[in-house]
């Protein structure tokens, strides 16, 4: 059973409705995961080099490359490995991919793991993962070491974009990396 007063309803809503984006953001991520797995498992059949990488890293964990595809950490290990160097600009900020997926997969755990918290050192320990974020999350301060994550409509529907764009991009490196149509969508050869 949750309580309010009538002075601290449109507190009470907002906080309900930013755990509501959070919750929807955590969806999204697993989605993006996923996506990323399925570019790597359909990849490792045509390319030997990402292949040999992602058994390597299996291999660790004992586990086989056609049941297991790594999570987390490790997922961002084999494509920051497998991609190498991947910058891309969102506005006037440029932005890599290895904070990108950093700032997502840790704010994911956090929300879910850690009742929406995050330590401000791991978040803002570059400038980079700073201004990203900023632009894509909101927060209020907990104490002097944390965060509390939070999102509105306008926030959420920014961090749908940032997601998507993202993906294509990573899309977009593969498909060139291998010498394979990136424009898969009618028209999109005009732009």
């Amino acid at each position: 059973m949750l309580e309010t007063t009538k002075e601290s309803y449109p507190e009470f809503i907002n906080d309900l409705i930013s755990k509501q984006f959070c919750l929807f953001y955590t969806q999204s991520f697993e989605g993006l995961e996923r996506l990323l797995k399925n570019f790597i498992f359909e990849l490792a059949l045509i390319d030997m080099e990402l292949k040999s990488l992602v058994e390597n890293k299996l291999r660790k964990d004992q586990k086989m490359l056609r049941e297991n595809i790594p999570s987390g950490d490790n997922l961002l290990k084999i494509i920051d490995e497998y991609l190498g160097l991947f910058l891309y600009q969102k506005d006037e900020t440029k932005f890599d991919l290895k904070d990108s997926f950093f700032i997502l997969s840790r704010t994911r755990n956090e929300i879910v793991h850690n009742n929406y918290v995050l330590n401000k050192s791991e978040i803002f320990c570059s400038t980079n993962k700073k201004e990203l974020f900023v632009d894509l999350f909101m927060y209020d301060e907990v104490d002097n070491q944390n965060i509390r994550v939070r999102l509105d409509i306008l926030h959420f529907k920014n961090l749908i974009d940032f997601m998507c764009q993202f993906s294509f991009q990573i899309f977009k490196k593969l498909c060139l990396k291998h010498n394979l149509n990136w424009k898969i969508y009618r028209h999109m050869d005009k732009n």
